[in-house]
């Protein structure tokens, strides 16, 4: 089984798997027991790290704009790629999108549901806010973005009093419906840590963490301890359901931190910075597929893409990487190489 947990505008030191204050406990326990990649990276903002990793290639490969604004309904994800989702769906799979999108969504075909996951529900822009798919608790007021598979979902905004919450509850229905005799792949593209910083729900608040020295109670942490606690509960979903101990999971952020919070230390920049604040993501591997003898280690100084994981998991899922696809007339060959050990 594969899963990919993509945080949003994650800074270098936000997290306790390099910073030993922040309020991420589970965090810091997958990193301990799996592979950590020490100098992994993606692009200095958030639409093209996602169609790289989809699609295999570098985001100059196809685009490196932002799909925001009158561009959300664009071609920037072009059906003439493959994704990983339709490349793991050959080899068997069932795959599933959970969170953000911001891939560009020119015609209901860009749809994910259409794209090789048998299931989808998420929000399709850049951001937005973290209630209600980012509108009135009313889904008949107003706009909203948030869907389920190949419609609008009216009937859970009522119910999403914050987002990353109510998408790890989607990852723990999806890990309890799962047949553990067939491969399972999830997408999980959690929102948190992206502005607008919203604190959670009272009851889900945790802190304070007085080592979490530039803000130990502030909104930030709390967004913070709320990843941590989305990534907690889809693990332990896998663990109940007996799909644990056969799943490579794959954490990474999309770019580096922004914002007054956001804490890069010791690199320099940020988001949309091409230094390594904006483009050396923090990320792991972790689950029980991954080999004794990686565990507990980094990768020091060996590079990984984003773009490597498309023909990485390709490979472990037995299916061939090759997606020799044409974009404005030209044929652009993924740009990923297989980085499995």
């Amino acid at each position: 089984h594969l899963v990919v947990v993509l945080a949003d505008d994650l800074g270098w030191y936000d997290t306790s798997v390099h910073n030993p204050g922040a309020p991420t406990p589970s965090l810091k326990a997958l990193a301990d027991e799996g592979l950590i990649l020490e100098r992994h990276y993606v692009f200095r903002y958030c639409s093209p790290t996602r169609r790289s990793l989809l699609t295999g290639r570098f985001p100059t490969s196809i685009s490196s704009v932002q799909p925001d604004g009158d561009k959300l309904c664009s071609d920037f994800l072009p059906l003439a790629a493959t994704t990983l989702g339709e490349k793991l769906q050959t080899a068997g799979y069932v795959s599933h999108f959970v969170g953000k999108g911001h891939l560009g969504y020119a015609t209901t075909d860009h749809l994910p549901i259409r794209r090789g996951f048998a299931s989808h529900f998420g929000f399709l822009a850049g951001s937005e806010t973290y209630a209600h798919g980012g509108g009135d608790a009313n889904a008949s007021a107003g706009a909203h973005d948030l869907w389920r598979d190949a419609g609008p979902a009216r009937s859970d905004v009522p119910r999403m009093t914050y987002s990353t919450d109510a998408y790890a509850a989607r990852f723990v229905e999806i890990a309890s419906s799962h047949d553990p005799s067939s491969r399972l792949f999830v997408y999980f593209s959690v929102q948190n840590v992206h502005a607008p910083y919203q604190d959670p729900p009272e009851d889900d608040r945790g802190g304070p963490w007085p080592d979490f020295k530039l803000c130990p109670n502030c909104t930030y942490a709390q967004m913070l301890w709320r990843l941590d606690a989305a990534v907690a509960n889809a693990t332990d979903a896998l663990r109940r359901h007996c799909l644990w101990d056969e799943t490579l999971l794959l954490f990474t952020a999309d770019n580096g931190g922004i914002g007054p919070y956001a804490n890069s230390h010791p690199l320099r920049g940020h988001k949309h910075d091409p230094w390594e604040g904006g483009t050396r993501a923090t990320a792991f591997l972790a689950g029980g597929f991954l080999p004794d003898a990686l565990r507990g280690q980094s990768t020091g100084a060996k590079l990984v893409h984003v773009a490597d994981w498309y023909p990485t998991f390709c490979a472990l899922a037995g299916t061939d990487p090759t997606d020799d696809a044409v974009f404005d007339g030209i044929i652009r060959p993924i740009d990923g190489v297989d980085v499995w050990p």
